[in-house]
């Protein structure tokens, strides 16, 4: 009796032996791993606040002119990536070619403002220019921000900063610079 009690249940003692070996390998697999607390609780080394905001009060005021003379025709954005928009033109698997260092030079800086039709497409990059602006170090970094978008051929328009600005003039300039033959 005792044998056939342990015969139909043989199955069950299988079953319990699986599910064992499967806990003991999945809790020296998570003992290896950091939690995901862990992982996501800052570096006490490393403090940050946030800033309260993306633009200047300069950067806003010209935003919402930028967005009045695109209307629906077009998009803004701001505080782009250079390398969202442009990228070496060489091969970066090239020994030799100087991907990584055209590519150092271009990744940590952004334009102020893009502006693209409604299917995505980049018509011009936009850097409205403050009195910062006129710092050696600020005039090397648009020197080769400048020269980065003509060799690339996408219009790069600068705009001084001003008190206010004129609609049609800024409208104007953004037209001369995406309808040039340069652009296409």
């Amino acid at each position: 009796m005792f044998s056939s009690l342990i015969s139909g249940l043989w199955p069950f003692f299988v079953f319990i032996i699986v599910i064992l070996v499967l806990l003991t390998v999945v809790s020296q697999k998570l003992k290896g791993r950091k939690s995901v607390l862990s992982e996501n609780t800052p570096n006490k080394d490393y403090r940050y606040i946030s800033t309260g905001f993306l633009f200047t009060p300069t950067e806003i005021q010209f935003l919402k002119v930028l967005e009045s003379i695109a209307g629906n025709r077009f998009n803004v954005y701001g505080k782009v990536r250079i390398s969202d928009l442009l990228k070496p033109d060489v091969n970066k698997w090239e020994k030799g070619s100087n991907w990584h260092k055209m590519f150092s030079q271009i990744c940590q800086k952004h334009v102020d403002y893009v502006l693209t039709d409604n299917d995505y497409n980049v018509l011009c990059a936009i850097e409205l220019n403050d009195p910062s602006h006129d710092e050696p170090r600020r005039i090397r970094r648009d020197n080769l921000v400048d020269d980065a978008f003509k060799s690339a051929g996408l219009p790069l328009l600068w705009i001084k900063a001003e008190s206010e600005y004129l609609e049609e003039e800024i409208s104007k300039l953004i037209a001369e610079v995406i309808t040039s033959p340069s652009s296409d």
